[in-house]
């Protein structure tokens, strides 16, 4: 059986990934965003130990979990708040982006065993409560939603960051919001025709209105 590409593919684009993967930690660039509030860091944090992960540079990506620690701190908020994105006009859409890249950090960082899960910040924030904050709006299909919001929100962000979260994980917590969590959790692994329908009854709404406006939730 052939390879599904030439080695000398491979070895030009891990050579490709290095170099850029020490253009982009070159600690003006990392500094810039390892520092900033909103999803720009937590993104480049993705990208960062993504990258290292496949070169399997372990360092990199232990090093960035430590940034990681801090991006939680300051950018949640004791109640699971993000203010950087919930105060942004689209602010349902961006609170699912970043809290999709917190879980995908989280995820990334299992690989060299430091569990952001259960990480808790000496603030008190945590990812656990960014979804549990989350969840109980997204309960209500953001219904209950307390910030202005407009424009389209996208369930896909909502649904990645479900489905790499350790199921185990999920069950073992408990809470006013863990368990329809949970249950959200199988659903969108499993139940594909339950998503289609959301992601129909959004793109119906992100066509209802002339302004532009999709304050409204679905219902």
């Amino acid at each position: 059986m052939q390879p599904v590409m030439p080695t000398d593919t491979v070895l030009g684009l891990q050579k490709w990934f290095a170099d850029f993967l020490k253009f982009i930690t070159k600690p003006d660039i990392k500094a810039l965003h390892d520092n900033h509030r909103i999803n720009h860091g937590t993104w480049y944090n993705v990208v960062a130990m993504s990258i290292a992960t496949w070169l399997g540079a372990t360092q990199v990506v232990k090093d960035q979990a430590e940034v990681a620690k801090d991006q939680i701190a300051r950018m949640i908020a004791v109640n699971g708040d993000m203010p950087g994105e919930t105060e942004r006009v689209q602010s349902v859409y961006y609170f699912g982006y970043t809290l999709e890249s917190f879980a995908m950090i989280a995820h990334l960082c299992m690989g060299v065993g430091v569990d952001l899960w259960n990480y808790v910040a000496p603030t008190g924030a945590s990812i656990p409560r960014a979804l549990t904050f989350a969840a109980q709006h997204l309960r209500t299909n953001f219904k209950t939603w307390p910030y202005k919001n407009k424009g389209s929100w996208m369930l896909h962000h909502y649904t990645n960051t479900l489905q790499v979260l350790p199921t185990s994980y999920l069950r073992t917590n408990s809470g006013p919001h863990w368990t329809s969590l949970a249950e959200m959790h199988e659903t969108s692994t499993l139940d594909s025709a339950w998503r289609d329908q959301w992601l129909t009854d959004i793109e119906t709404l992100q066509h209802s209105s002339a302004d532009g406006t999709r304050v409204q939730s679905l219902s």
